[in-house]
């Protein structure tokens, strides 16, 4: 979803980015109006396989900007603690899931890191320590609750602008949400899990609803994230509270244990990203795809 805000924010600025973001929560609310959550069903199998496969592909890309540049003592330092991270990811809920792997990945590498010194990034090197500072000056504050269409150059033209990258938006928030709504189903029917069962409308309404918000808080928006999803699901989460869960704790975090967050070493960061990049890719239905064409 933020990808297409970034030519609206270079061509008018945040007026215009908070105009497109209000514009494409309408448009979602629309969605949910119109029951358009029951057309999800349209893409098939093979298409959902493409999807989770391409999505992994580049979480794997992502996480290997860790390793640019590196020589010397850094590059062992990085590789090694981004294999214990995975390790622990990987092979602690085989041992007991009273802790989520992930977390206990990074209880374990943040203080070996710190203790030992290791010459690997954190994510205070390359956010800044004053984005790790929290408090109260972290909350976030009423930036505009409507665009200022006049100075936007009017109706016209603030269509002309916001519209296209709008519908975009509401197009990507649609697809990405309700793929991984189908996702969650078709891994709880394949591991025979309890999940909650999701409700598409309601899912693209609670979307439009908290770009709304966002936008005017002065945030980018979002929607719901197939990596994230397979991250909580592999945590141990099967229904709506785990989510509500996330969102408090990510939260607090950023208000009061944002000083923790700042010394975690990015490869901790890139070998839980990397197990859930290989959880996510679909090797096997992919290859019975393949043989029954």
């Amino acid at each position: 979803v933020s990808v297409p805000l970034v030519s609206v924010y270079a061509r008018g600025g945040a007026d215009l980015m908070h105009a497109t973001l209000l514009l494409s929560a309408l448009i979602q609310f629309g969605f949910a109006a119109a029951r358009l959550g029951k057309y999800i069903k349209l893409v098939g199998d093979p298409a959902v396989y493409g999807f989770l496969n391409a999505v992994g592909l580049l979480l794997f890309k992502s996480q290997a900007n860790s390793f640019k540049g590196l020589a010397g003592p850094a590059l062992p330092a990085t590789v090694g603690l981004t294999a214990l991270s995975a390790a622990v990811t990987y092979f602690l809920p085989r041992l007991t899931t009273a802790v989520p792997s992930s977390l206990a990945a990074l209880l374990v590498c943040t203080p070996a890191a710190v203790l030992l010194r290791l010459p690997v990034k954190s994510m205070a090197d390359v956010a800044g320590p004053e984005t790790f500072a929290g408090g109260a000056a972290v909350l976030p504050r009423v930036y505009k609750l409507l665009p200022d269409v006049g100075a936007l150059g009017g109706p016209r033209a603030l269509l002309a602008a916001a519209l296209p990258t709008a519908l975009s938006i509401a197009v990507i928030a649609y697809l990405q949400s309700l793929l991984a709504a189908k996702v969650v189903v078709e891994v709880c029917d394949s591991e025979e899990l309890a999940c909650a069962v999701t409700d598409k409308d309601a899912t693209l309404a609670g979307i439009g609803l908290g770009n709304a918000v966002s936008a005017v808080l002065g945030g980018i928006g979002g929607c719901g994230l197939l990596p994230s999803t397979v991250l909580n699901m592999k945590s141990g989460g099967r229904g709506k509270c785990s989510s509500v869960t996330y969102a408090l704790a990510m939260g607090a975090m950023v208000a009061v244990g944002a000083p923790l967050i700042g010394p975690v070493p990015l490869p901790a960061l890139a070998g839980i990203m990397g197990t859930v990049a290989a959880r996510t890719l679909q090797v096997k239905p992919t290859l019975a795809a393949c043989r029954r064409a």
